[in-house]
């Protein structure tokens, strides 16, 4: 999972400054959007982050803080606007700019160059294939290990632990939420919305894990996690307690 405070480190951003909405950097970011005129709730579905330098056309502060909105309303990731030139004016990124940001706990970045935007777009791709393999492999590695005849005793399985953040120093705790009556669940759901209704039990168990994922990584900085049918485990590296072994979500409908 790519988070809007990874994009910091990049090298086509380091010279980024953070305007406000500090307590967003925690969103998720799953792609570059280069925005070309507003408004975007159209194209934005969430997760994106957002690129706009007006388009060859001056930007008023007014036009800047509802494209602050919309991006909130829309779960953007965050939103950078490009400065320097006179589409964008710095001086209309001042304070009102930021309490809104931070109000609405949105990253809302400034760069002062338009030169390195497909710099930096590639450079944001580039970050979240790469954190998306690495998500790949340790998700294959803790299925085999809780699901199929792991050897944990094997050294291959410690080093393969090793690389991929396990620290033998940390205390860990599995969690395990499960739905355990998905399957009514479902079954009302279609009762009551009838065969036009779209939403698989495949998908809600994918947001539902989607949402897990963030809050954990969100609350821990590091978490592994693996998804088999309706059950959610999380390697949380915490102290375990005697009542954290095993947290059950039931949906009592």
């Amino acid at each position: 999972m790519t988070t809007a405070k990874d994009l910091l480190s990049l090298p086509s951003l380091s010279h980024m400054k953070l305007i406000g909405g500090a307590a967003g950097l925690s969103r998720t970011v799953t792609w570059p959007y280069v925005i070309l005129c507003p408004p975007i709730g159209e194209w934005v579905s969430g997760g994106e982050f957002l690129i706009y330098y007006g388009a060859n056309a001056v930007v008023e502060k007014v036009e800047l803080a509802q494209l602050i909105r919309d991006a909130a309303q829309n779960d953007a990731a965050g939103i950078l606007f490009l400065v320097g030139h006179h589409y964008i004016l710095e001086e209309n990124l001042d304070d009102e700019i930021r309490q809104l940001a931070d109000e609405l706990k949105l990253p809302v970045f400034s760069h002062t160059s338009l030169a390195y935007v497909n710099s930096i777009t590639k450079d944001i791709i580039n970050l979240i294939q790469d954190r998306e393999k690495d998500a790949a492999i340790a998700n294959s590695f803790w299925y085999s290990l809780f699901f199929q005849n792991t050897n944990v005793d094997d050294i291959a399985t410690l080093n393969q632990a090793l690389f991929l953040g396990y620290l033998p120093s940390y205390n860990y705790c599995v969690y395990i939420f499960e739905m355990m009556n998905a399957s009514a669940y479902f079954q009302k759901l279609e009762a009551m919305h009838g065969p036009s209704f779209t939403e698989t039990s495949s998908e809600f168990f994918r947001m539902l894990a989607t949402k897990l994922s963030y809050i954990t990584q969100k609350e821990t900085g590091s978490t592994w996690h693996v998804a088999r049918n309706s059950a959610n485990v999380f390697v949380l590296p915490i102290i375990p307690t005697h009542r954290s072994n095993q947290l059950i979500v039931s949906l009592n409908h």
